[in-house]
Order: C-alpha cells, then sequence, then structure tokens
C-alpha cells in the first residue's frame, strides 16, 4: 500500500435478485471493503460468489439493494443516474474479459472516445490516446482495426482506453481470461507497471492465482461474504 487515504470505502452491500418463481437470489451479503488510494487488490473465490456484482456495484454500474459506496466523502448511490454516468466516465476506468472494441474504428479511434464524450476536443483527445498506446506498447497499431490485432493487443487497446480519462481507480473482471499464457502475462506486467508509475488503483477480478498473487491485498468472496482477507 502506496498511501493511507481511503480512495473508495463500501459499506454493508447487499444485493439481491428476483428469480423467475419470484424467489430472491441473494448475492451480496453485506460487504464492507476499504481501498487505499495506490492499493493493488486481488479478488477471488468460486463461480457465483458475488465478484463480478461486486465490481459493478463499487464501479457504480449496478446499485446495491441496501448499503454505501463513497469516494471520498460522497456517496455515489445519491446520485441521479446521469450524474452516476458522468462519474464513472471521469473518475473510474474499467477492463473486461471481452475487450469491447468498437470493429470499425481503429485502435487510436477506440482510446481517443472517452474523451470525446467527457467534451474534450478532438485534438486534446487524439493526443492524449496517442500518448497512452505509447505506454501500452503499441504505438505502430494505433492505425489498425480490432480485427487486426492479436488478442493481447486488444486487451492493451482497452487498458489505454480505460485511462484516457485518468481514473482514480481501475476495475478489472477477469482481464487476462481470455488471453493466452504469454498474452496474460505482458497484460498484467502493463496493470502493475501502471499501477508503479502513475499510483492507479487496481481492483482486480481473478480466476489468476498467479495474478492474485501479485496484488496487495487479496480478498475471497464465498457465497456473497467475505471469507477472508490476505495482505
Amino acid at each position: 500500500m502506496k498511501k493511507e487515504t481511503y480512495i473508495l470505502q463500501a459499506k454493508d452491500i447487499k444485493k439481491r435478485y428476483t428469480m423467475v418463481k419470484r424467489q430472491a437470489l441473494e448475492v451480496l451479503k453485506g460487504i464492507t471493503i476499504d481501498i487505499t488510494k495506490g492499493e493493488t487488490i486481488a479478488v477471488i473465490g468460486p463461480s457465483g460468489a458475488g465478484k463480478s456484482t461486486l465490481l459493478h456495484i463499487l464501479g457504480g454500474l449496478d446499485r446495491p439493494d441496501e448499503g454505501e459506496v463513497y469516494y471520498g466523502s460522497e456517496n455515489i448511490f445519491t446520485f441521479s443516474d446521469d450524474r452516476l454516468a458522468r462519474f464513472r466516465n471521469r473518475e473510474i476506468g474499467f477492463v473486461f474479459q471481452f475487450h469491447h472494441l468498437l470493429p470499425e474504428f481503429t485502435a487510436l479511434e477506440n482510446v481517443l472516445m472517452p474523451g470525446l464524450i467527457n467534451g474534450q476536443s478532438f485534438s486534446n483527445s487524439e493526443k492524449k490516446a496517442k500518448e497512452l498506446l505509447d505506454i501500452v506498447g503499441l504505438s505502430e497499431r494505433m492505425s489498425h482495426f480490432p480485427s487486426e490485432l492479436s488478442g493481447g493487443e486488444q486487451q492493451r487497446v482497452a487498458v489505454a482506453r480505460s485511462l484516457h480519462n485518468n481514473p482514480n481507480v481501475l476495475f478489472a473482471d477477469e482481464p487476462s481470461g481470455n488471453l493466452d499464457r504469454s498474452g496474460g502475462e505482458q497484460l498484467h506486467n502493463l496493470l502493475w507497471k501502471l499501477n508503479d508509475e502513475i499510483d492507479i488503483t487496481l481492483f482486480i477480478v481473478t480466476h489468476n492465482m498467479e495474478l492474485a498473487g501479485k496484488a496487495d491485498r487479496i480478498i475471497r468472496l464465498i457465497d456473497g461474504k467475505i471469507a477472508n482477507s490476505e495482505d
């Protein structure tokens, strides 16, 4: 851990879904987490334990049924949907197992898109996108379309895109789950390079124990609860 400053605090997060026969499926059963700025956290656990649901709630993609999530002094779930969307675009980055790149746009165009959405000029967004593609080692591939890139390269483009608006936290859900070993190792090294060089907080859901072992802290979810937290 790099600083004793909480960048995110989640308090008693609960989430349930109503099933077909109106039975409630309780996915999260009271999760409380404090995350320090610059910290790297890996969340592990069996399928169905609630890992991705927790990531979606902490990242503001979904709302809990009960509980609060604070960034600084603000509970983001008091925000309207529009304000929450603006907050996500400005403060949070996401990388998923599947890169979700827009196939009709080049790597450069995919990476500059968040800047345009955030109201930046095209020239400023393009300049920042070029810098980010250089950081992730793809400056020579910026004019290529996703179909012309390897799986690992596509995921690195997705990482560059997630960083365009200088987020404070990067949430990654099985980021290397669709990559071969070599591509996965390159991606893991990139994420920790970013953590080291720009002090970005990493919150990673993974089944990859080698990746989890690199984190400052491992959180194990079982049946919607934190089973233990390991330094």
